[in-house]
C-alpha cells in the first residue's frame, strides 16, 4: 500500500498551493543515508509532492524521495528499508550513460513511479520538454521467499538525438 508523506505549507496568492518538504517524516535511517549520499541541503524544501512509501512485504519498504523539480521533470532517490525502518540501503538501477556509450548503474531516478501490483519501478528522463529524446528504464523489484529484496533492470531505452520526432525511444538494453 502506498503512503505519501506530506509536510505542507499552504500559501495564499489568489489560490491555494501546497508545498512539501520531501525529507519531512522520513525514518532516520533514510534521512541520514540520503544526507550522506547527496548532502544535507541539496534537495528543495518546497516540492509539489512529498516522499512516497510502498510496502513490499516481509517488513520491507520502498521509499521514493523527490529531490529537485526542474521545468518539466523532477529527480528522485529511492531507498529500501527493513527491520522497522532501522536499516536503509540506496536503490540502484541501470541506465544508459552517454559518456561511456553504454549501460551503467545509477542511484538517480527521474520522474520515478512505482506500480505496486507488478512491482515495477519506472524512471523516465526527457532530454528536453518536447520529449523527442531522453531515456527511460523499467526495473523489477523482487522479494524472495526469505525476505531479501532484489532489483533487476529489465529494460532501458535511450535516444540521444533530439530531432523533433516523437517516435519511441529505442531499446538499448533488455533482459527477462
Amino acid at each position: 500500500m502506498k503512503s505519501i508523506l506530506l509536510a505542507t505549507t499552504v500559501l495564499f496568492t489568489g489560490f491555494f498551493a501546497v508545498a512539501a518538504d520531501p525529507m519531512q517524516g522520513l525514518p532516520a535511517s533514510v534521512a541520514l543515508l540520503h544526507s550522506a549520499l547527496y548532502g544535507a541541503n541539496i534537495c528543495s524544501k518546497d516540492l509539489p509532492v512529498g516522499s512516497e512509501i510502498y510496502e513490499l512485504g516481509k517488513g520491507k519498504k520502498l521509499y521514493l524521495v523527490p529531490c529537485v523539480m526542474g521545468a518539466y521533470q523532477g529527480s528522485t532517490n529511492a531507498f529500501i528499508t527493513e527491520n522497522d525502518d532501522q536499516i536503509a540501503v540506496p536503490l540502484m538501477v541501470l541506465a544508459f550513460d552517454e559518456v561511456i556509450n553504454g549501460i551503467a548503474p545509477t542511484l538517480e531516478l527521474t520522474e520515478a513511479s512505482y506500480d505496486e501490483k507488478k512491482m515495477l519501478l519506472y524512471s523516465s528522463a526527457k532530454g528536453r520538454g518536447l520529449g523527442d529524446c531522453g531515456q527511460s528504464s523499467i526495473s523489477k523489484i523482487e522479494l524472495s521467499e526469505y525476505g531479501t529484496v532484489g532489483v533487476k533492470t529489465v529494460e532501458v531505452r535511450s535516444k540521444s538525438k533530439c530531432d523533433g520526432k516523437l517516435s519511441g525511444w529505442p531499446i538499448v538494453f533488455k533482459q527477462k
